[in-house]
C-alpha cells in the first residue's frame, strides 16, 4: 500500500489541535431543556417574546459550559509530520485490579499497569490503570512494525543500514547489530526490529519507509488516530526515552495507556505477517551479495526460558521511565487472550505476572 493510497479516508491534519466535544447532541438537549423552559418562561413575562440573538441567547450559556467542561483536546498528526504535542502523562497510582472474572481474584502483580481481555469475545477481565498514558519503551515497536506493513509498498522494499541506524550500537541500546552498507528487504528487517528489538533496526525501517524517523513517528501516529487510540503518542520510533524534555510528555517520550496497547497487539496480531514473526524463536538469515550473515533471537521468554504452553507472541520493552513491560497473547482450547504488563519492577517480573494473569484467566480451561 502506498503512502498517497494509505488510509485516503482519513482527514491530513498534520498537528492541529482540535477541540471535540465529548457528549451528544441528544444528551446536550436533554440536559438543557430545563434551562431552557425556565429562561424562555422569564423571558416570555418580562418581553413577552422569546428572540434567538447568536451567542447571546438563553441556551448559550449553559451548552457553553457544558462544552467547555467536556472536551477533549485532541492532538493528531498527519501527512507524515511527527506529534507536535504529545498526550499529557497523568501520575500514575495504583489501583485495585478490576477483575469481571467470577470466583478466584485476580493475581497480586507489581505492574503499574494491566490489562487482560478475550481477544474473541472483547470481554476485559483485567483492568488495572488502564486508561493512563505511561511510558512503553520497546513496546512501541508493535506500531513501528505495523505503520512500515501499511505504508510500505512491499514487504521487499529494500531497506538500507545507514549510519543513523549504526548509531544506535551505542549506550547499551536494544539492537540487532546490523551492518553499515548492508541492504535487507523490509520483511527481514522487520525480523531484526522484533525479535532483538533492534533500536537500529527501526531507525533502518522509518528511513527506507518514510525518509526520516520524524515523518514515520508521524505516520504512526496517524494509524494510532485511525484505529480510535487516543491515549496513544509517539515520539520515536524505537521508544527510546528522550534525553531531555520541558513536559511531562517528552520526558516520557512515547506513552500509551495499557488498554490501548492491547488493542493496538490485539489488531497487529490478526496480520498474517506480523503474527508470524512475533512467534517466532529464532531468525536466521544467511549471508549474500546485499548483506552479511545475521542470526536473531526473540526477547520474549514465554516463548523460550519461561516457555508457556499456547503463547503467541507479542513484545517486550524496557526503559528507566517505563520499567519492564511485556505485551502478551496466548490460547488454549477455544479461549485467546491478550494483554498487557507495563511498569514492572524486573525483566522476570514481567513474564511471571504475565504467566500468573494468563493461568487466570484460563482458568480451569488451563492444565496445571
Amino acid at each position: 500500500m502506498t503512502l498517497e493510497k494509505s488510509h485516503a479516508a482519513h482527514a491530513c491534519l498534520s498537528g492541529r489541535v482540535y477541540r471535540t466535544p465529548f457528549v451528544s447532541a441528544q444528551l446536550i438537549g436533554q440536559m438543557t431543556k430545563p434551562h431552557v423552559r425556565r429562561l424562555k418562561a422569564e423571558r416570555q413575562q418580562k418581553t413577552g417574546s422569546f428572540k434567538q440573538h447568536g451567542a447571546s441567547h438563553p441556551c448559550s450559556l449553559p451548552i457553553a459550559l457544558l462544552l467547555g467542561a467536556l472536551t477533549l483536546t485532541v492532538t493528531l498528526a498527519g501527512c507524515g509530520e511527527a506529534l507536535s504535542a504529545p498526550i499529557a502523562m497523568p501520575t500514575v497510582s495504583k489501583q485495585t485490579a478490576t477483575s469481571t472474572i467470577p470466583g478466584a481474584p485476580p493475581p497480586e502483580i507489581a505492574a503499574r499497569a494491566a490489562y487482560l481481555m478475550n481477544a474473541q469475545t472483547g470481554e476485559v477481565y483485567l483492568s488495572v490503570n488502564a486508561e493512563t498514558p505511561v511510558a512503553i519503551a520497546s513496546t512501541t515497536k508493535i506500531m513501528t512494525a505495523l505503520a512500515a506493513i501499511h505504508y510500505s509498498s512491499s514487504l521487499d522494499l529494500p531497506v538500507k543500514i545507514g549510519a543513523d541506524a549504526v548509531a544506535m550500537n551505542t549506550n547499551g541500546n536494544s539492537v540487532a547489530k546490523l551492518r553499515l552498507g548492508d541492504t535487507l528487504t523490509l520483511r527481514e528487517a522487520l525480523y531484526a526490529l522484533l525479535l532483538p528489538s533492534g533500536d537500529d533496526a527501526a531507525v533502518a525501517i522509518a528511513d527506507a519507509v518514510a525518509g526520516s524517523q520524524e515523518k514515520f513517528a508521524g505516520l504512526m501516529n496517524r494509524e494510532a488516530a485511525s484505529l480510535g487510540l487516543r491515549h496513544m503518542s509517539y515520539l520515536n520510533v524505537s521508544g527510546l526515552d528522550p534525553n531531555n524534555g520541558s513536559d511531562c510528555a517528552r520526558m516520557y517520550g512515547n506513552c500509551s495507556s495499557a488498554r490501548d496497547l492491547v488493542m493496538l497487539a490485539k489488531y497487529a496480531m490478526a496480520n498474517p505477517e506480523f503474527r508470524a514473526i512475533v512467534s517466532t524463536v529464532v531468525f536466521t538469515l544467511p549471508a549474500t551479495d546485499r548483506h552479511g550473515r545475521y542470526m536473531w533471537t526473540t526477547t520474549n521468554n514465554l516463548l523460550t526460558k519461561k516457555y508457556y504452553d499456547g503463547i503467541e507472541g507479542v513484545k517486550t520493552g524496557h526503559t528507566e521511565n517505563a520499567g519492564y513491560c511485556l505485551v502478551f497473547e496466548a490460547a488454549h482450547l477455544d479461549k485467546q487472550l491478550v494483554g498487557v504488563v507495563l511498569g514492572e519492577e524486573t525483566a522476570a517480573g514481567r513474564f511471571t505476572d504475565a504467566a500468573a494473569l494468563l493461568d487466570w484467566g484460563f482458568g480451569a480451561q488451563k492444565a496445571p
